[in-house]
């Protein structure tokens, strides 16, 4: 007989999510105390569902086989087990750090309960891109990581102002990695695709402007269209389309308007050629 074994995967649980935390042990706290201490705290939160939509199943010593309880400690890495059917987020986040302060009360021991966080996924983070060409702080592009669960890859639209970009290649990346032994942990992430150039940040910018001033702005920058890459396209592009219910009935505005979309057209063919496999951006102007 022969037999295949398959790579190790990861199970995630829906409606089961796990957060870690450090309990302070403040002085004359005995250290034999700590496995009562636990069960206490089993006893206060297990089963309990206080807002109907979480409930605690199990708190646990993380990775007690390698804290010897005898000893005298000042700090244990716990981790809190709970059924939900919330979203993981950061009002999840929030009700477990006030479930812990409560307890802390509750129990009148002499410890503190700190540095909650999530322990089975990654929690959300920024990524800044500073600008490879000038460096100009105001043209940063801030990443937001959504918080994941281990083994999820985290897919981000590229950020541009207020304007959505879509597509499927302007897309950033990062992987939720670690494990169920020391937690999940984001891997470094692929940002190569929103690392644009200083014309595509500004581009981006002008969503922040009144209607007449962007297709002006455009205007001038379009107006040498052979410097353009295939992202100054589809930025550009976005941008304008976010003028389109202004200028209708505007005759000044719709003239100003297409001669934007004149000067997108007459760029280099293997420009648009690229900005329409990334971002369909041709069928978007038309």
């Amino acid at each position: 007989n022969i037999s295949d074994v398959s790579d190790i995967i990861v199970l995630n649980i829906k409606g089961v999510v796990q957060y870690k935390a450090i309990i302070e042990l403040h002085p004359h706290f005995q250290s034999k105390q700590i496995t009562d201490l636990i069960y206490q705290m089993n006893e206060h939160l297990s089963g309990s569902d206080p807002t109907n939509d979480v409930s605690f199943f199990l708190v646990a010593i993380l990775n007690q086989e390698d804290i010897v309880l005898e000893t005298s400690l000042e700090m244990i890495p716990i981790v809190i087990t709970l059924r939900t059917k919330q979203y993981e987020s950061e009002e999840l986040l929030e009700f477990v750090e006030d479930e812990m302060q409560r307890l802390e009360t509750q129990l009148n021991v002499n410890i503190t309960i700190q540095d909650v966080d999530r322990f089975d996924g990654c929690h959300s983070k920024i990524t800044e891109i500073p600008s490879y060409q000038s460096g100009n702080a105001n043209l940063k592009i801030s990443i937001s990581w959504p918080e994941s669960n281990i083994g999820e890859l985290a897919k981000v639209q590229c950020p541009c102002g207020n304007v959505t970009l879509g597509g499927r290649i302007l897309l950033a990346t990062r992987y939720c990695g670690g494990d169920f032994t020391n937690g999940g942990r984001w891997t470094n992430p692929d940002i190569t695709p929103c690392n644009f150039s200083d014309v595509s940040r500004e581009i981006c910018q002008l969503a922040k402007l009144a209607t007449n001033q962007r297709i002006e702005q455009l205007q001038d920058i379009t107006d040498n269209g052979n410097n353009l890459g295939s992202t100054d396209v589809t930025v550009s592009v976005a941008v304008l389309l976010t003028t389109t219910e202004e200028v209708s009935g505007n005759l000044s505005l719709t003239s100003d308007f297409l001669n934007v979309v004149d000067n997108i057209i007459n760029i280099g063919e293997d420009t648009l050629q690229e900005s329409q496999e990334s971002s369909n951006t041709s069928a978007k102007i038309l």
